[in-house]
């Protein structure tokens, strides 16, 4: 393995993180990141790098990474930025994004970008990616990139850790400080083979000393100082290349047991997808059975049939519900095993020892935990089977009986064969609770009472019929589809946002893909502004982009605007944007032309009414606004851009998100939380609810009309396990 010296690399210059400064530090985040990936490396993934190199926020190779408690590693500025939306109010710290377990944040920190900054780094990763620019032929000088010039770099100082043009080889053996270093010509060093490049890690407590020793009494590589300082009384000073020996069995278990755990839970995965599929073929022939009986029967057994039906349904619902949730939770921990998996094979493959022993008792520890949780999972999983048995008597008793049959779920375990390693997981603990990107939890249960005891009030309510259930993933998709946004053009198209997969997808009147435009950030949310334009939010750039309508989209213009947009909504001559991170959360209103006119913060009684409004939607002349406030549970509607006009909050509806305004001023929304989807009146009153669960409707997220509306298209959110497919359905307002 490389020893090769190293000092520290130095850090960079820090956003302000004052309350008042938090709108502009924020807004530069995903620019400066953006930046300086091109500045130092490829944007994507190269083959050379693993799994564990890319950072699952940006989907690119990591930039300046941090590492969580769980050992997953992000770019610093992705980080900030994450934290930044899914900061919680009592500050408890950052939830992983991909295995959802909780690394506190010291309490004295006062901006996401500083408690980001506290956070450890790992040395291996830092010193593989340090090692994989410099193979790249195109590396350019570092010291002319800091002058904002662009050479390639001819040669690298291992002290400085600087990739040099010749011009700059110059100046740096000119220089008292630097003429002492030693250089290495980058054509021969391209030559090496990584684990020769990689530097090993200098002393945390000393600057600018090599570890050369490990303390087997308090699981610490030590440099020499450290040795004869706070650790001279130790026994178990060992050399780095004794400690491996001592521990090799360790690493070894540690290793072995990581790859039986990313396995187990791959198994699991396709056992669940399995069984989600099995389900509905179970819910097929029972239909079939049921309704070859009702043509047995007459007319006055249909509610029988109705009523079997719907248990049917309900426990169709209830068991695809279950498996969903348990298919996530092996994908969360065979994403999560494997990644560390990953790092920890390359760190024994590429590092040193000292990166192997610095590492090993976080990757013992992250590997029990998996072991807990797939041992819980394992336990749990049972393969169901919905029956329908024929009620014996049903043919002689044809008025006399009341029931159709009986629906069974008939179960047996499903775990899966494990090794001796495995199981001794604990097998009792509870399934992790789902943490929304976004900060709102999903709730399971709703007062539908509220809304049955409504429904009788108001004559008006909405039709809805299931017409269509399609898949709108395409073949070149990377991610799980996320329809943050949805829209329906004049001409029949429809517009789809996908947010997971930096897409913009065009869909025929037949809803046939037609289209695709790639983007270079996530988008999120999109609105019509003529017939043949529409505009889109890019989040993380803090930009508004519009595109020509066409038989693919093109894009025309872009809009810099001040903080984050998330929904859009246009009307007459101007946008609205919700501005959901902003200090205090608003709504933007802005010109064609990017002019901010005006920022809009309702309050009752000064208290903010916006907490986290994500969707907003303006009616056909301008003059009326509806915010979705998902923390907050409210729908809120303002006239004339300042007063409030009514808030509807009920039990019933839980973060709410897309939400749409018919010709004659109804509200449609869709209540993710609450699985459901509600009609609203002109005054902010419920006249019914249109969908929920028994409509198989988990976690909507966006909601749009046809021009003649008379069709409805939702969208699903990723935890509903379906987020890839639109309904469809006929309605009738």
């Amino acid at each position: 393995m490389a020893s090769t010296s190293r000092s520290p690399t130095k850090s960079p210059v820090k956003p302000k993180s004052t309350r008042s400064d938090i709108n502009s530090s924020t807004a530069s985040i995903a620019a400066k990141a953006k930046a300086l990936k091109k500045a130092n490396s490829p944007t994507k993934v190269t083959s050379q790098a693993e799994e564990f190199a890319r950072c699952e926020l940006c989907k690119h190779t990591l930039d300046n990474p941090k590492s969580l408690s769980c050992m997953h590693s992000y770019c610093r500025n992705c980080l900030v930025t994450y934290y930044t939306e899914t900061k919680q109010s009592d500050n408890s710290g950052i939830f992983c994004p991909i295995c959802l377990q909780l690394t506190k944040t010291t309490s004295d920190t006062k901006s996401p970008e500083e408690a980001v900054d506290k956070l450890q780094t790992n040395e291996f990763l830092r010193s593989y990616l340090e090692a994989l620019r410099l193979k790249d032929p195109d590396k350019s000088c570092d010291t002319c990139r800091r002058q904002n010039r662009k050479t390639v770099a001819a040669e690298w100082c291992k002290m400085c850790h600087d990739a040099l043009c010749d011009n700059c080889v110059g100046f740096h053996n000119a220089l008292k400080s630097t003429k002492q270093h030693s250089l290495v010509q980058l054509a021969k060093l391209r030559k090496e083979d990584i684990a020769d490049i990689i530097s090993s890690p200098l002393c945390t407590v000393h600057e600018g000393e090599n570890v050369t020793k490990y303390c087997d009494n308090h699981k610490e590589v030590l440099c020499e100082k450290c040795v004869a300082g706070s650790h001279k009384t130790c026994k178990g000073v060992l050399t780095l290349k004794e400690a491996v020996s001592r521990n090799k069995p360790q690493i070894d278990i540690t290793n072995s047991t990581l790859h039986e755990e990313t396995n187990l839970a791959t198994s699991i995965y396709e056992n669940r997808t399995k069984a989600d599929k099995s389900v509905d073929d179970d819910q097929n022939d029972v239909l079939t059975k049921i309704k070859d009986v009702r043509k047995k029967i007459n007319e006055n057994l249909t509610k029988c049939e109705t009523q079997i039906i719907q248990e049917l349904h309900t426990m169709h619902n209830k068991e695809k519900e279950t498996i969903r949730g348990e298919t996530k939770e092996a994908q969360r921990i065979r994403k999560s095993s494997g990644n560390l998996h990953g790092l920890v094979e390359s760190t024994e493959k590429y590092g040193t020892d000292s990166h192997v022993l610095q590492n090993l008792p976080d990757n013992t520890t992250q590997s029990q935990y998996y072991k807990e949780k797939l041992g819980s999972l394992n336990s749990r999983i049972k393969n169901t089977k919905i029956n329908f048995a024929v009620d014996s008597n049903l043919e002689n008793l044809m008025k006399g009986i009341s029931r159709l049959g009986e629906l069974r779920v008939m179960s047996s375990s499903a775990r899966l064969p494990t090794s001796k390693t495995l199981m001794t997981a604990r097998s009792d603990s509870d399934p992790e609770d789902e943490l929304d990107i976004m900060g709102s939890r999903r709730t399971l249960k709703s007062d539908t009472k509220s809304i049955k005891s409504m429904k009788s009030v108001h004559s008006s309510t909405m039709y809805a019929n299931l017409k269509d259930v399609f898949s709108a993933s395409s073949p070149s998709d990377k991610e799980t589809c996320w329809f943050t946004g949805i829209v329906c053009t004049p001409n029949g198209q429809t517009i789809l946002v996908d947010r997971n997969n930096n897409k913009l997808k065009i869909l025929s009147k037949d809803l046939k893909l037609v289209s695709e435009t790639v983007l270079e950030s996530q988008p999120f949310g999109i609105t019509i502004i003529s017939d043949s334009e529409l505009a889109v939010t890019i989040p993380r750039e803090n930009r508004i982009d519009i595109f020509k309508i066409g038989a693919s989209l093109i894009l025309s213009k872009s809009i810099m605007i001040s903080d984050r947009g998330y929904g859009i909504s246009f009307a007459g001559d101007r946008f609205a944007v919700a501005c959901s991170c902003a200090s205090p959360p608003s709504i933007k209103i802005i010109d064609i032309n990017g002019k901010e006119k005006q920022e809009i913060r309702p309050d009752d009684t000064f208290i903010p009414m916006l907490f986290r409004p994500w969707y907003v939607k303006l009616n056909s002349t301008g003059g009326l606004m509806y915010v979705t406030d998902c923390h907050r549970s409210h729908v809120t509607c303002i006239s004339g851009m300042t007063m409030k006009q009514f808030v509807y909050k009920d039990n019933s509806m839980n973060s709410p998100r897309g939400i749409y305004v018919t010709k004659d001023g109804r509200v449609i929304v869709c209540g993710f939380g609450s699985d459901n989807v509600q009609i609203l009146d002109k005054d902010g009153n419920l006249i019914s609810e249109v969908l929920n669960r028994i409509d198989d409707v988990m976690g909507p997220q966006d909601i749009a009309l046809t021009v003649p509306e008379d069709k409805m298209m939702i969208t699903f959110d990723p935890s509903s396990g379906k987020s890839d497919k639109i309904h469809v359905y006929d309605i009738k307002l």
